[in-house]
Formats: structure tokens, sequence, C-alpha cells
């Protein structure tokens, strides 16, 4: 795994060279005869060697190793066939598994039912069915919750037959199986065991009746909320929320008196389902009341299923003259709702000196500018929660494209106040640049000095780019030659926002004596050049990156990305280094008219060119592009098949192009990053798919990245409401919160047309890697893969929706 550090810097879309593609190797086949040799040998041990090397034998040779294996005389080799079938996906020889369910050897008996729990399987289930009278119960296990997940209806007779069954995990797992098959007609059956001696299955059916959408069920329900056991009544709360029945709200509230946190909660999440006036009344009681913190999170969690119904009950919470602890929680879920209509109520908390950090935060969270006036009000507070919870919320309420000065003074004085800690003034001076005021320039100069605490001159610097033409003061240039590669680097983004051509002459200058660091006056001239048409620079700048070597011509080349018109300069930069190659393709991501040249560099020799050239086309590429996409998919280099995938949804988003069919099929590919982006492309084009394969990889997929893919897409774009709810349970995305998360990704990162620089920071190392591997996971949910550049660095010139995060390489994601 990797770290992520992020700087937004402007920088823009460069132009690519091309160079011959090399014709395919033929290392798979020859690779792939002597494995299939090995599998006819005597040797168990070479046999099963085999079979793990076959996943880079190349996908037919290792089908036939794969199958030959699955008939292997050694379990042992066979065993290894079926684990490497589920990761490669080759659904043939699923067959040969159905068989083992018969067998002699009870490890091949259970491996068998196991697999089939994980990836569904129809011609399995008569087996299946037949394995549940096994003597082993952990095959009768496995059995069950296979037919569980099969999806066919002619498991449910055989199922509901074990509901005896002598081991408790097992008819356990049948009422769970019964639940998941969602046949209404198991209710009636399972109604019965609401009263087994045994907690666990009474637990198990009161989930499951809830889940099965039962009518019939509410009263039996409504009964077990006076079980003795906490899981049996928190299950039967849990399963009334799901049928939704609004004359349970009485029994509901009725089972908060004296209830324990775990059924309080579940309770609670019932409430919430229900959505109904009474039902949030209660809710809001529950938070207004409990003096347990979790009960009060999880009834905060539950009136967010009901956000409307939860607006004016909060406020008369806030309003009324309740002790301050309950009235700060019902300030928090307010926040958390954004409930706009709220903010002059606690504008008015605020002034009236009434739990003013949750106020405080809550006016921040909502955003309402016209709060900014009381929130100034309370920098100069005594009490330092407060005077934090107010410079918080005035930098999120200040919006530096839209200077307001009423702000520079209170800041100003707050910052003069003697005795106040280091993280307060680094935030204050943060704030004032976000003022995008002229004049706040003149506060925050002598903080961007020598002399100043590193931390408090860093956020000076950084507030003064910030502030555009207005912050450029003599301090940048200082700072620019400093010792301290953080300061510099700080410079070089603030001159970059405030600088004009003559400042990037002046610097280039000096960087071509070796008088300044030329990291540093690459980004600052990559900031002016996107701002100014500038003619000269771009020719001082290409001379640079010629003279350049390594890290330092990639610093050059990202800062001629940001030129008008720097398409030739970069096209002369292609060389027969692929380092260079693979820059400049990343660079032309923005670039118009670059799409033929990117084309050609799909089709380079070297995987990093490729992968920065497919990722570039998604940006760049029209309609006539998409070929070219479509055919990078079957690129054997994982990180070009996996960016190629993104590539062609943003391209046909973008251009309002319908690729379904395709992305539906790539589903099941057995790539774990061509399903991702799969998944995310789908979500981008409002899409879902015929037959419901992103549900199947909801509840099959065993790869996190993929599961989460595949529950965004199911909450994005919503479908059967029933199987939907059913599958994002089953992969533990069934509350709200994580829902809205996926929803609505943390809005940070660069605008469109800026640019993020990532430094890909390998786990235990605490330095960038140049040429490391990465995967960069977007807020939209699309995977680009590829090599960071000679820096450790990989630059998003596209600019993002919302944050960025580094996730597993795609060769070491199984």
């Amino acid at each position: 795994m990797a770290s992520l550090a992020a700087l937004l810097v402007p920088l823009a879309a460069v132009l690519s060279p091309v160079v011959p593609s090399r014709a395919a190797a033929a290392a798979w086949p020859s690779r792939g005869a002597q494995l299939e040799r090995a599998m006819s040998g005597a040797d168990p041990q070479a046999r099963l060697a085999a079979v793990r090397a076959a996943a880079g034998a190349g996908p037919a040779s290792a089908r036939r190793i794969l199958a030959r294996a699955m008939q292997d005389e050694d379990p042992a080799v066979r065993l290894e066939a079926l684990e490497l079938a589920r990761e490669l996906r080759v659904a043939e020889v699923e067959d040969a598994a159905v068989a083992w369910l018969a067998s002699g050897d009870v490890s091949l008996r259970r491996a068998a039912a196991e697999h089939f729990a994980r990836r569904a399987h129809a011609a399995a289930v008569p087996a299946l069915a037949r394995a549940l009278a096994d003597p082993e119960s952990a095959v009768r296990l496995a059995a069950v919750r296979a037919l569980g997940r099969s999806g066919a209806s002619t498991a449910v007779v055989p199922l509901l037959g074990r509901l005896d069954d002598p081991a408790n995990e097992v008819r356990v797992a049948v009422v769970d199986a019964l639940a998941a098959l969602g046949d209404a007609s198991a209710a009636v059956p399972l109604l019965a065991r609401l009263v087994d001696s045994r907690v666990e299955v009474r637990a198990a059916v009161a989930r499951s009746l809830g889940r099965l959408g039962e009518p019939s069920a509410v009263l039996p329900l409504v009964d077990a909320l006076g079980d003795s056991d906490d899981e049996v009544r928190a299950a039967a709360a849990e399963s009334l929320g799901r049928l939704g029945a609004a004359t349970t709200e009485p029994a509901l509230t009725r089972a908060l008196g004296g209830a324990s946190p775990r059924v309080a909660a579940a309770v609670a999440h019932a409430l919430g389902r229900l959505g109904t006036a009474p039902a949030v009344a209660a809710l809001v009681e529950l938070l207004a009341s409990t003096d347990d913190g979790s009960v009060a999170y999880q009834a905060r969690v539950a009136l967010a299923r009901a956000p409307a119904e939860a607006a004016a009950p909060l406020q008369r919470c806030v309003a009324a003259a309740v002790p301050a602890p309950h009235a700060r929680r019902c300030a928090i879920a307010l926040e958390e709702l954004r409930v706009a209509s709220a903010a002059p109520l606690l504008v008015e908390a605020v002034r009236g000196g009434r739990f003013e950090p949750e106020a405080l935060s809550a006016l921040a969270a909502i955003g309402d500018p016209a709060a900014l006036g009381a929130v100034l009000e309370r920098l100069a507070d005594d009490r330092a929660a407060v005077r934090h919870a107010a410079i918080e919320a005035a930098a999120r309420l200040l919006d530096p494209s839209e200077p307001d000065g009423r702000a520079v003074e209170p800041l100003a004085a707050a910052l003069r106040v003697r005795g106040r800690g280091l993280d307060e003034r680094e935030a204050l001076v943060v704030a004032l640049g976000r003022t995008g005021a002229p004049r706040a320039a003149a506060v925050l100069d002598p903080f961007a000095r020598e002399g100043r605490s590193p931390r408090l001159r860093l956020a000076a610097i950084e507030a003064l780019g910030v502030l555009g033409a207005a912050g450029r003061v003599p301090a940048i240039d200082r700072a620019l030659t400093d010792p301290d590669p953080a300061v510099r680097l700080a410079a070089g983004v603030a001159l970059g926002r405030s600088g004009a051509a003559a400042d990037a002459r002046r610097w280039l200058d000096l960087a071509a004596r070796g008088a300044a660091d030329r990291g540093a006056v690459a980004l600052a001239v990559a900031g002016i050049l996107a701002r100014v048409d500038a003619p000269e620079v771009v020719d001082l700048v290409e001379r640079a990156a010629r003279l350049g070597h390594g890290g330092e011509r990639d610093a050059w080349i990202d800062a001629l990305s940001r030129a008008r018109g720097a398409l030739a300069p970069l096209t002369r930069l292609l060389t027969t280094d692929p380092a260079d190659r693979a820059k400049v393709a990343e660079a032309l991501a923005t670039r118009p008219g670059s799409a033929g040249l990117l084309v050609r560099l799909a089709r380079d020799r070297d995987p990093a060119v490729r992968a920065n050239a497919v990722w570039a086309l998604g940006v760049a590429g029209g309609a006539e592009q998409l070929g070219a996409l479509a055919a990078a998919i079957g690129d054997r280099d994982l990180a070009v098949s996996g960016s190629a995938v993104a590539a062609l949804g943003r391209a046909a988003a973008r251009l309002g192009r319908d690729e379904r069919a395709r992305l539906c099929r790539l589903i099941g590919d057995p790539r774990p990053y061509v399903r991702v982006n799969a998944l995310a492309a789908l979500a981008a084009l409002g899409r879902r798919c015929d037959g419901g394969p992103e549900l199947r990889a909801l509840r099959e997929e065993e790869l996190d990245e993929v599961r989460a893919a595949a529950a965004r897409l199911v909450v994005l774009v919503p479908g059967d409401r029933r199987a939907d709810e059913a599958a994002l349970e089953a992969a533990g995305f069934e509350r709200p919160a994580e829902r809205v998360r996926l929803a609505r990704p943390a809005a940070s990162g660069a605008p469109r047309g800026e640019s993020v620089w990532i430094h890909v920071v390998p786990a235990g190392e605490s330095e960038p890697e140049p040429r490391a591997a990465f995967a960069l996971i977007s807020a939209e949910g699309y995977a680009r893969l590829g090599r960071a550049d000679r820096r450790g660095v990989v630059v998003a010139h596209e600019g993002t929706a919302g944050a960025l995060r580094l996730g597993v390489p795609a060769a070491f994601l199984r």
C-alpha cells in the first residue's frame, strides 16, 4: 500500500511523442506449453507448481491447465486449481467442482461447497441440495450458504428440511439462507422458530422475517420485542423497521423504555426507516434525553433517513430550554443534515452563548455567508473551543474567489492577541488567505519572512498565494531561496498563483545559472503559464527541459503542460527514453489536438507510456478514439487494461455515448481493476446491467475495492429496491451514513482545469519512490493505474471533483 500526499497546483495538458509498438512477445505460448507438459508428469509437486504458475501462462493455457488439474488424482492439485480458477474467473472449470460434492474425500466436498458459497453456479444447486445430508457439519454449513447464495427458488424446500439440523450453526445458516433467497413462502415455517430454544436461532429468524418482507410477521415480531434476550429484541426491531408498518411505531417507542444500548440503537434505526412524523419525534426525544453517547449517535444516524421530517423537530429541540448537552446533540444533527433553514436559529444560539462550538460547526456545514458576522464575533472568545470552532467556520464560509474584506480586521486582531497557541494562529493565517481581500497581504507579509515559526511561515506563504496577484510580496522571493525545501516548494506554488511573466523569466534565468531550486521554479512557472500567455517563457522552459535530466526534466515538462499552444514543444521532447514518453503522454491529457498522437502512444512498447496515453485519451479523445480505448482493454499489462476501461467510461460519459453492453460484460472480467472501472463507468453513465451482475459483484466479491465500486453503482443508480437493499445489506452497506458517503464523497481536491500532484510514498518509506507502481482512486470511483515519474510524482491534469487516494497497485491486487 502507499500513502498519499497531494498538492494542488495550476498545471495543464500536453502532447506526446510516438515510438513504434513492438510485436507481441512469444513468451506466453512457450511458457504455457512448458506448464502443460508438467501437468502430464508423475510428480504431484511438479503438477502443483504448474498450477500455481498457470496465471502467468496466458488465458488459453491457463484454462487448459486448470481444466486438467481439476481432474488430477492428487487432492492438493485439485484444490489449488479451484482456488486459482476462482481468482481468474475461469467459469468453465466449475462444472468439474460439482462432482466433488459427491467425493469420498471430505476436503474436496467442503472445498466445492465453499467455492459455490462464494460464487453462485446454477448447475451446482441439485448437488448442493444433496450435500445437505452430508455427515460432516462443515460440509452441510457450506452447502447451506451456497444454496442461499444461488438465488434458486428450487433451493427453498431442501433448506426448509434442515431447520432441525443437529448443528446449531447449520440451523442459523439455514434461516439466513432462506432470507437471502427472498421466497416469502418460507415465512410461515420460520415463524414457528421464533420460539426456538437457542437464542442464535431466534435472533436469526427475527432478522430473516424482515428481509422476507412478509406482512404477517409484524405481530409476532412485535411480541418478540419482549424476548428475554437483547439480540432477539434488537433483531425484531430491525425487521419491523424493514417491514415499514407505521402502526408499529408505538410498540417500538415503548421498547425504548429501559432498553440496553444495543436494543435502543436497533429501535432507533427502525424508527428512522418508518420516517413518519411520530417516529421522527420519538428519535429526536431519544437524542435529546439519552445519556449514552453511542445511542445518541445511532439516533442521529437514524434521523439521516428522514432529513425533511427531522428538520422542524430538531430546530424545536435547539430552541427549547433543554439542558445544554441535549441541545448540543440536536445542533450536531442539524449540522449533519445541513438544514439550511436552521441558520438564523443557530446564529441566535451563538450570540446567546448557547452551545457555541456545535452551533458554529453547524453554521459552517450549512454554508450560509450571512452567518459570517456572528462567527467573527466569537474570534475573541475567552474559551479556546469556541475560538477554534469560530476560526474553522470562518475559513469554510469564506471563498477567496469572492473577496470579503469584513473578516480581515477581526482575524488580524485575533492574531495579535498574545498567548494563543500555534495551531490557533496557523488557522487564523489560513483564514486570512481565504478572505481573498488585497489588504490581507499586509497582515500576512511579516509572517512569511525568515525568523518566524516554520509552520506559521509556511501557512502565510500559502495564504499569500491564495490571494493571487495581491499576495505578490518580496517575502515570496526570499522564500524561494530558503534552505528548507518545504519553504521553497510553498513559495513556488505561491509565486505560480501570484506572479507575472517577468517573474517567470527572472527565476528561469536564476535556475539556469544554478542559483535557484529548479523544482520550485518549475512549479512557479507552471502556475504563471496557466494564467499568462508568454511564448518567450515557453521557449525558455523547453530549453530547460532539453538540458535537464531525470526528475528535473519531468518538472519542466509539467510546467510546459500548462502553457497555451505548447503542443509542439512537448512533441519535440519525445525521445527514445520511455520515461520521457510516459511523462509527455501524461501531460497531453488536456491538450487540444493531441488525440492522434495519444493513440500512437497507446501502442508504445513501454507499458508505462501506454497506461498514461490511454488515461489521457479518456480526457482528450473524441468519438473516433473510442475504438483505440476498447482495444487497449485487451492489453496484457494490468495497468494499461484497467486504465483503458476508466478512460472509456470517462470518454463515453463526456461524449454521451452508450457503452453499457461492453461495460456490463467487463464486470465479470478476471482483472480486478477492470471490474472496478467498469462499475465506476456505469455509475457515471447512470446505467445498470441486465441480469444484475453488479448485484452479484456486491454479494460475491472478495476484494473490498470491487465491492465498494459495486455498492456505489447500486446506491447512485437505483434498480429493484428490494434486491438492491438485500445486496447492500449482505455486503455490509446497510447504514445510511455509509451510503451517503458512497454517493457524496468528500469534496476536496482541485477544481476542474487545475492539476493535482500526488507523491507516491510506499508503505514504510518517507520519501516518494521514482517510477513506483500506483493505483490512484478518484472520488468518482475510477482507478488510474501506472507508474510515477522520475520524482515519484503522478499528476492528474484533469483536476478532480473530490478527494483522491492511493490504492493497491494493479499487480498486487489479488
